[in-house]
């Protein structure tokens, strides 16, 4: 389990929460606009490093003489995030088990949400290429190579999702 629990402080600690606090303004916390002084980005840096270290489930303090002051929050709250973890787990296989016994989605559906996901990518890929830009360039190029094919990929399936009717539930497989 520790290592599921590594797992989940990886993704969703230190790709979401941590790194929000780190550069809010990436995240829409705050606006573009807005500025930060030296010393507020110190101290979200160091909270994301507190969350981030209880996350990962490792009381901090013996390499940085900073953090030797959080060692008892720690302490007091690794059980916790342990707990929270477990939620996480116990929630996502009750969610599994409900969504074993849910309905299949028609292909027609299938096409539509498609569709929508098309129309999506579609009105939206300035934004998105802006925010490739930001990105280091392998990792821009990989996305672009992304949203490039599935803006061809799901052309078709815009086209075939304006034409249908409403989405239907079926139990039959699709």
């Amino acid at each position: 389990t520790e290592a599921v629990y590594k797992a989940i402080a990886g993704f969703l600690f230190l790709r979401f929460f941590c790194a929000a606090l780190a550069v809010p303004k990436n995240y829409g916390l705050l606006p573009r606009d807005s500025t930060q002084s030296p010393v507020t980005q110190r101290q979200l840096m160091l909270i994301g490093k507190v969350l981030q270290s209880l996350a990962n489930l490792q009381i901090a303090g013996n390499k940085e003489e900073y953090m030797q002051s959080v060692t008892e929050f720690f302490a007091k709250n690794i059980s916790k995030m342990r707990a929270f973890y477990d939620s996480l787990l116990i929630e996502g296989n009750h969610q599994a088990a409900i969504l074993d016994q849910s309905p299949t989605v028609s292909d027609d559906l299938k096409v539509q949400a498609l569709g929508q996901l098309w129309e999506v990518l579609y009105n939206n890929q300035k934004q998105l290429y802006d925010y490739f830009d930001k990105m280091e360039y392998e990792e821009s190029q990989k996305y672009r190579v992304i949203l490039d094919e599935l803006l061809v990929k799901y052309k078709d399936a815009k086209k075939v999702g304006r034409k249908m009717s409403k989405p239907k539930l079926s139990s039959k497989t699709g």
